[in-house]
């Protein structure tokens, strides 16, 4: 089995339905829908094809909404699109005009605020340089240090700057009632600067109703510095290379990177490394060894899910983006030694539930069972183990089929909806059964069962169980 997951953005390339059959043939465990693009009405009847699809399958999937954020933006440019040369004055404006290669406008009318002589501000995703000259009552005048093309909307970065806006924008806040009505099991939130930003979402979703988990996208220096805190509040995290490049010096992201996937895996958060994995695959049937060597580098970190965008929204090769990342995670899991875990248990701040866990893993190596199966109601025990990165697949018995979607995510773990055991026997039973069914067992065989009594009470781990399976 493949333990790392994948994430396929969906878009204009994934909309046949045959296509979406065969990505996830091809190994899509969760689809991304990007409400920055297209409105949210046509994520929602995407997303309920793709469901629907799924069922028909017999698959289950994962459903991940990344809302838009306070996102700095140019404005429209006459024909969409305009020509900036080196070393020409540019200037950019509050008021509401159509841009061309002399001006454009921007969205956020507090920018003037935020800048002065000499910053540097960055437009689509760093491939225009320009440098502030001037400040004026409503613009900026700047030159252009790397020219090149621009179009309509494109994201515009104040390098190192924290911008004093809300996590949360007004359509932000429609399309996570649109969200709920689909029933997205997580949500992520773009351009997180500190941990009330998280705290802002999940109160609103709480407020709507929603069960959704919630995903920080780290993609700002100060979300950079505040990242032990943000773990803490979220459910997980996305590493968001592509802002996060623009806005933080490019030679330290593999540092980020793997300091920020270890730091996940400790705490238990699932963390997704996204953007650019498969870049070339937009327009190509195969990828650059630099790009091999990059998923190989995310899995051997331990990330718990590698995401693709452009590759699989607009890209001409989805399908076979999709399946050569599935072969690259097979490849290099197949030679990664699982026997010690990811991080050293006696350093680590575990608790009574963790320890329990640990526990389980352990006895999981000592006994050669063949699967480690996790009773757990809101999916707290089945991450527990999956923070020690098992060599056995981990099976999630879960009632609640919210839960078990949104474990599809979690590193290693196969989720299950059983319903609510009544007893001991009735658990163990059950357990036996399900690693029969997936395979997993085929000859006379031992598994660890490991869950909290009374079974429904969360966080609640502390039975371990080690039982034979005919």
């Amino acid at each position: 089995m493949r333990r790392t997951k994948i994430i396929a953005t969906f878009g204009p390339s994934c909309k046949n339905e045959e296509t979406i059959r065969k990505l996830i043939k091809s190994g899509v465990n969760i689809f991304r829908f990007n409400f920055s693009h297209s409105n949210a009405d046509e994520h929602i009847n995407n997303a309920k094809i793709v469901r629907k699809i799924a069922n028909e399958m017999g698959v289950r999937l994962a459903f991940l909404q990344d809302l838009a954020g306070p996102k700095i933006r140019i404005g429209k440019i006459k024909n969409d699109k305009a020509v900036l040369r080196d070393e020409q004055i540019f200037k950019i404006t509050t008021r509401e005009i159509e841009g061309n290669e002399e001006i454009i406008s921007v969205n956020f009318k507090e920018i003037l605020n935020y800048v002065q002589k000499n910053d540097i501000m960055l437009i689509a995703e760093g491939t225009i340089v320009l440098k502030v000259v001037e400040v004026n009552e409503d613009e900026i005048i700047t030159r252009v240090l790397k020219g090149g093309e621009i179009s309509s909307n494109k994201g515009l970065n104040l390098p190192f700057k924290e911008i004093d806006v809300s996590a949360l924008t007004e359509k932000d806040l429609e399309d996570i009632k649109k969200g709920i009505e689909f029933g997205f099991d997580y949500v992520a939130v773009s351009f997180v600067q500190k941990p009330s930003d998280i705290e802002l979402v999940r109160y609103y979703l709480r407020k709507f109703g929603s069960l959704s988990k919630i995903i920080a996208k780290i993609e700002k220096p100060s979300a950079v510095m505040r990242i032990e805190d943000i773990i803490d509040v979220s459910d997980g995290i996305m590493i968001a290379r592509g802002d996060l490049g623009i806005e933080f010096p490019i030679e330290e992201l593999p540092i980020i990177q793997k300091k920020f996937i270890k730091l996940c895996i400790q705490k238990g958060k699932p963390v997704i490394t996204a953007t650019q994995m498969l870049e070339s695959m937009i327009n190509n049937p195969s990828p650059t060894r630099a790009e091999v060597t990059d998923v190989a580098n995310a899995v051997i970190d331990g990330s718990d899910a590698l995401m693709l965008s452009g590759e699989t929204a607009i890209g001409s090769y989805p399908v076979e983006a999709v399946s050569i990342m599935d072969k690259i995670i097979r490849k290099v899991e197949s030679s990664i030694d699982y026997s010690r875990p990811p991080f050293r248990v006696s350093q680590a701040q575990l608790d009574i539930n963790d320890a329990v866990a640990f526990a389980a893993y352990e006895l999981s190596k000592f006994s050669n069972a063949k699967a480690i199966v996790a009773y757990t109601f809101s999916g707290d025990t089945a991450k527990r183990v999956a923070k020690f990165r098992p060599s056995v697949p981990i099976v999630a018995i879960t009632p609640n089929e919210f839960v078990a979607n949104q474990l599809v995510l979690s590193w290693g773990i196969i989720p299950i909806v059983s319903e609510m055991v009544n007893s001991f026997e009735e658990m163990v039973n059950i357990a036996r059964i399900k690693v029969k069914e997936l395979g997993l067992v085929k000859e006379l065989s031992k598994i660890v069962i490991i869950a909290g009594l009374p079974l429904k009470v969360p966080g609640n781990t502390n039975l371990i169980h080690l039982t034979d399976v005919h």
